[in-house]
């Protein structure tokens, strides 16, 4: 495994059309010592499927979806996993 040397860090909740453009242009810029993690609060639009598939394809490196407090909780997570 590479080390890491820039995480990205992306918070969401029923946010799922932003975050499939969002996510798709990262994914193709990312570079080998980067990482992504999804903190995910919840969402009940398809953004855990979604976030799922792409964790199960190695598109992603990190995901949690559970519920938190607001935007800067997630945020906080997100950070601790990095």
């Amino acid at each position: 495994m590479n080390s890491i040397n820039l995480s990205y860090v992306l918070t969401t909740r029923n946010k799922l059309p932003y975050l499939t453009y969002g996510l798709n242009n990262l994914i193709q810029n990312l570079q080998k010592d980067e990482e992504i993690i999804v903190v995910d609060a919840n969402s009940s639009d398809g953004t855990v499927d979604f976030i799922k598939n792409l964790k199960k394809d190695g598109k992603i490196q990190q995901f949690i979806s559970e519920k938190d407090t607001g935007e800067g909780h997630g945020y906080n997570k997100g950070i601790l996993i990095a």
